[in-house]
């Protein structure tokens, strides 16, 4: 049986530390609406909407415009309790059906914790390693002997750690290969982007059988086989169903954030409770907001509702 729902939104807009550029884009701030779900004007669940600059097709503008118009929702309950739920499209436009979305899943959830990978943005200056399992190294950016050397100095100081490296598409065949093989093969969880080419990716591949990673594609399940884990950006593919396709395909999918308060990152902390539960996911960003701390967490845990409505009352990181 539907139900019907109100959908009303509040505009936000917070600073980071430090700007951020994501392909030819800088930005110093994110802003975005909050999605605020009401049944018979009782607030029953709250998702981000905030298109990433770079990557989002969508902008601040014609999201206001499109909420604006937006009309009651009705949601078919019966269709949210299987173990993974089914959504209405209420959008195709990713960032507010992904709001949509997270609001209905608070609305649906109890609180849970859901276990994140250590984010090292350059390596230069490397956050807290200590008691850490998994880390992600952006790499490329400095002269090849350079950052081998310091990956394999944090190798020596955690044998067991984990690495996930994210080249984006700077290395040629040859590059990969003479950086990738001289890091140990065990330390390694898998690598996104390595090559310029697709055809460098798989020759990669098939010369070293590394784990190879697919990061954020929107809606084409067309994925190499020897790609076991796809790396999700829900605030970018929007709907759920967008990427079901994958598990069908026994594919790992490991969520992502794109740079979202507190309130969107448990917005995906929801999901991957739903999905990979056990997997370590990319949400561990919330330092980047100016009035945050710096320090990197293990884990993050959702914002209880009372919480998530007091957070966007107040504009605490």
């Amino acid at each position: 049986m539907k139900k019907k729902y109100t959908i009303t939104y509040k505009y936000f807009k917070h600073s980071l530390k430090t700007p951020i550029t994501i392909e030819t884009i800088t930005i110093t701030n994110r802003e975005g609406f909050y999605a605020i779900l009401s049944n018979n004007q009782t607030i029953i669940g709250i998702g981000e909407i905030a298109p990433l600059p770079g990557l989002s097709t969508e902008s601040i503008q014609s999201i206001k415009k499109e909420l604006d118009q937006l009309p009651h929702i009705h949601i078919d309950s019966s269709h949210l309790n299987n173990p993974i739920p089914k959504f209405p499209i209420i959008s195709t436009t990713p960032s507010i059906q992904f709001g949509i979305e997270t609001a209905i899943l608070m609305s649906l959830s109890t609180t849970v914790t859901c276990q994140c990978h250590t984010f090292a943005s350059n390596l230069i200056n490397l956050p807290d390693l200590k008691n850490q399992s998994i880390v992600k190294c952006k790499i490329g950016r400095l002269e090849t002997n350079q950052e081998v050397n310091i990956i394999n100095n944090i190798i020596t100081q955690f044998p067991n750690i984990k690495c996930r490296f994210d080249a984006n598409n700077k290395f040629s065949l040859e590059e990969a290969l003479t950086f990738f093989n001289q890091i140990p093969k065990k330390n390694i969880d898998y690598i996104e982007a390595p090559c310029k080419t697709i055809d460098e990716e798989k020759q990669l591949y098939l010369e070293t059988q590394l784990p190879i990673a697919q990061d954020s594609p929107k809606k084409d399940f067309n994925i190499p086989s020897y790609s076991k884990n796809i790396i999700i950006k829900p605030t970018i593919m929007g709907s759920i169903a967008n990427y079901l396709g994958y598990l069908q395909q026994e594919k790992t999918l490991i969520f992502s954030a794109s740079y979202e308060s507190i309130i969107g990152l448990s917005g995906i902390a929801y999901l991957s409770s739903i999905i990979s539960p056990q997997e370590y996911h990319g949400l561990n960003t919330n330092h980047i907001f100016s009035g945050s701390s710096n320090k990197q967490l293990s884990t993050l845990t959702t914002l209880t509702l009372q919480e998530s409505i007091n957070w966007i009352n107040n504009g605490y990181h």
